[in-house]
């Protein structure tokens, strides 16, 4: 292998279907931008509407990123998450890959939390926010 063409990070994805939950930001954005240019359709909810504007826009610089949908979901509805899986299955007919990025992060101050605030199970992925029990049609 020659080591100024390193091997790619990921597989080539062409017309594959991903979600990425907690996708406008960070670690979520990083991965949906690495899906789509590696030409996934991909599918990302967040629930900060800013953030999911921001994200918009930042892929929209991006080359290769045209089959990326936004969508504001709170993980923690389940409703609203069953909704926004099975709108996805409806229009793709699949689902290959799912990405569960979507975390609550309590921001306080150390000292101003109790210890069952800092000791809370779930914090970072709430028992209800879990897509991969959701079923889609067959």
């Amino acid at each position: 292998m020659n080591p100024l063409r390193p091997k790619p990070t990921l597989p080539s994805l062409p017309g594959r279907v991903c979600l990425v939950t907690g996708g406008a930001t960070g670690i979520g954005l990083a991965l949906t931008r690495a899906l789509a240019t590696a030409g996934a359709h991909v599918y990302v909810c967040d629930n900060s509407p800013s953030n999911l504007e921001r994200a918009s826009g930042d892929l929209a610089q991006v080359p290769g990123t045209a089959s990326v949908t936004f969508a504001e979901v709170d993980v923690t509805d389940h409703a609203a998450l069953e909704e926004w899986i099975a709108k996805v299955h409806a229009e793709r007919g699949r689902i290959d890959v799912l990405v569960h990025n979507a975390a609550y992060i309590r921001w306080a101050d150390v000292d101003e939390m109790s210890v069952e605030q800092d000791h809370t199970p779930g914090k970072r992925h709430p028992p209800r926010a879990h897509p991969t029990g959701h079923r889609h049609p067959p």
